[in-house]
């Protein structure tokens, strides 16, 4: 239970900054 709650927030985590680094680079592109 616990390791799979550690999973679920890496993954949390790791979605936040893909969301990011898309976001900097759609801004980049329109620019």
């Amino acid at each position: 239970m616990q390791k799979k709650r550690l999973t679920f927030l890496i993954l949390y985590f790791y979605f936040q900054y893909i969301y990011k680094v898309i976001y900097i680079f759609l801004f980049l592109f329109y620019l």
